[in-house]
């Protein structure tokens, strides 16, 4: 009876041994890039859970030698301020010449009323850009970047910009 057990056990388990099949198993993906998420030429970020995503980009060195990233519709802009275009982290608000800004324009008869959040000069914004690749053979740059950009400070009216990415934008 032992033995009808031990091989009954056995009969079993190369059942469920041999019922497996390679298509069980699925294949690690492979690692990518965060800035690989979106498409080449793309910034994109959520804003205070909203998706902001464009690719109408314009890039522009300030007087200030900053680096600076443009992605602009009818009625909003998204600016990305750097210091500099190697990789690396670069902190943003209070003093520090590196930003992020983000612009509204409401259309009204008679003119237009923009409304702007930024990092720039704002001592309660915080964040960073991380330059993650710079291509000099064909000038573009990749990279994340996160934070809190501030109205102004007395009101600290605030948006949160979270898992923001841009990819192989041109400079």
């Amino acid at each position: 009876m032992k033995y009808l057990n031990n091989t009954l056990l056995l009969l079993i388990g190369s059942i469920f041994i041999c019922s497996c099949s390679d298509e069980d198993f699925i294949e690690p993906m492979p690692i990518v890039d965060t800035f690989e998420k979106v498409e080449t030429g793309v910034i994109q970020a959520s804003l205070d859970g909203v998706l902001f995503s464009c690719d109408n980009i314009h890039t522009s060195n300030d007087p200030n030698s900053l680096l600076k990233i443009t992605a602009f519709g009818s009625n909003y802009g998204f600016t990305l301020g750097l210091s500099s275009a190697t990789k690396g982290i670069y902190n943003i608000g209070g003093l520090d010449e590196n930003y992020l800004t983000y612009t509204t324009a409401v259309y009204q008869e008679g003119g237009s009323v923009e409304t702007q959040y930024t990092s720039l000069e704002k001592h309660s914004a915080t964040g960073s850009i991380e330059i993650l690749e710079t291509d000099l053979e064909n000038n573009t740059i990749s990279g994340t970047f996160s934070g809190v950009i501030i109205l102004d400070d007395e009101t600290n009216q605030s948006i949160e910009i979270t898992e923001g990415v841009f990819n192989q934008v041109p400079f």
